[in-house]
């Protein structure tokens, strides 16, 4: 069984960033440059509470090679709302408690997506409002919740949380997004950062819109390294679903296939990475089994599994190996989900 989404453009994105427009340390040319050489396609501004950045990032266009996504990042007392592909002010500083979802509207009626920025992160008085306080945190309300954030996600308990917190809802019916965001300032920590994959549609438009449109249907994918995909698909039947579709009801045999695809901002990592299995994850239920180079894809690590009848809900699959010799998630994709029996 080949992957599915072949035909998308599988754009590498970081969708949390600063410029000096708020508290970063980079001019926003400055941070086109810096996402161009990290290997990226395309790079959120999101400012805190701010838009001031967004027409001199919509003036360099593409010329660094890495396009900039217009965002704002509703920095509030309760909690950080990541308002993507909005190009105007997003009134803030009236929400109280219970203003989440009045907020996750206004940012949609404008086009945008809304996203929980590090939802567990330390707040006050390390950081105001970074831990999430909204009601409606259960309710799976947002588009799409940030699970990893900062360099070096995979050792912060609070991204550990946050994973956890996206699994339940998962695993009472929610189809919420999943994404990385570095909350890049500038040059100064150091660490690995995450890379989000967004499976876009091939066309002559705007990546932005593309992406935006990706993220909302959950073609998303979240790696340390090398590209995460996963395809499911029955036994005979030619086709498969990736991340973000829907595989309806049928006969016959589940067969899921992993595979760490290569791409150009992965090299520099190798030394510190390896990819040793993919976990199969569905409601209640996991399975796993080990990588081994695809000889049909060259420089791509590969698995595949039948899944047993029981799987149910969704699939997902995390991609367990080591960094710098210590065991370590590196990547997961978003589920592809199973329609009702």
């Amino acid at each position: 069984m080949r992957g599915a989404g072949e035909g998308l453009r599988w754009a590498a994105c970081e969708l949390h960033a600063h410029s000096i427009h708020s508290d970063g340390r980079l001019q926003v040319a400055e941070l086109a440059r810096y996402a161009a050489g990290r290997g990226l396609d395309l790079i959120a501004l999101s400012d805190h509470n701010t838009v001031s950045g967004l027409a001199e990032a919509a003036a360099l266009g593409g010329q660094y090679g890495s396009e900039i996504l217009s965002a704002m990042e509703l920095t509030t007392f309760y909690g950080h709302i990541l308002a993507l592909g909005v190009q105007d002010y997003v009134e803030w500083r009236g929400l109280g408690r219970e203003g989440a979802g009045g907020a996750v509207a206004e940012i949609r009626s404008r086009g945008g997506l809304a996203g929980i920025a590090h939802p567990f992160r330390p707040g006050n008085p390390f950081c105001t409002g970074c831990f999430w306080e909204f009601e409606g945190f259960e309710s799976g309300e947002a588009d799409y919740l940030e699970l990893w954030s900062e360099p070096d996600p995979h050792l912060a308990p609070c991204n550990a949380r946050a994973f956890e917190q996206w699994i339940s809802l998962l695993d009472r019916g929610f189809r919420v997004a999943a994404t990385s965001g570095t909350d890049y300032h500038g040059p100064g920590r150091e660490g690995l950062c995450a890379t989000t994959f967004l499976g876009c549609e091939p066309g002559p438009g705007a990546l932005g819109a593309a992406a935006l449109a990706a993220l909302r249907r959950g073609r998303v994918a979240v790696s340390l390294g090398a590209r995460p995909s996963l395809a499911l698909g029955r036994r005979g039947e030619g086709r498969s679903y990736g991340p973000g579709e829907e595989l309806p009801p049928g006969p016959g045999r589940l067969e899921a296939r992993a595979v760490l695809l290569p791409w150009r901002g992965a090299a520099s990592r190798l030394p510190e990475l390896r990819a040793e299995l993919a976990r199969f994850l569905w409601r209640g239920g996991s399975t796993e089994a080990g990588l081994a180079p695809d000889p049909e894809a060259g420089g791509a690590l590969a698995a595949q599994v039948e899944l047993p009848p029981s799987v149910e809900g969704y699939l997902r699959v995390e991609f367990r190996g080591s960094v710098r010799g210590e065991a370590a998630l590196i990547g997961f994709t978003n589920p592809v989900y199973l329609g009702p029996a």
